[in-house]
């Protein structure tokens, strides 16, 4: 009976783990945009007449702020 509680406790401690919610609200959050901005976004962006140049420069912004939210999710205790 014992095992069996202590199994049950670690099955719900992955809901109640402020870092493992924080970090999949980071990577939740990242993807959304993603996602909007690499279907759609170099279309858009291109039929503004911008060069090739200046759109990998707003996709690198784009990246950095996604990478910047993982590892300030992933470092929240």
């Amino acid at each position: 009976m014992i095992q069996a509680s202590k199994r049950e406790v670690r099955k719900g401690v992955a809901l109640t783990d402020p870092k493992a919610i924080l970090l999949s609200i980071s990577i939740v959050a990242a993807a959304i945009p993603n996602g909007i901005v690499n279907s759609s976004g170099i279309v858009i962006i291109r039929e503004m007449s911008f060069s090739t140049t200046k759109i990998n420069e707003l996709e690198i912004v784009s990246d950095a702020v996604q990478i910047v939210t993982i590892l300030v999710g992933g470092n929240v205790t």
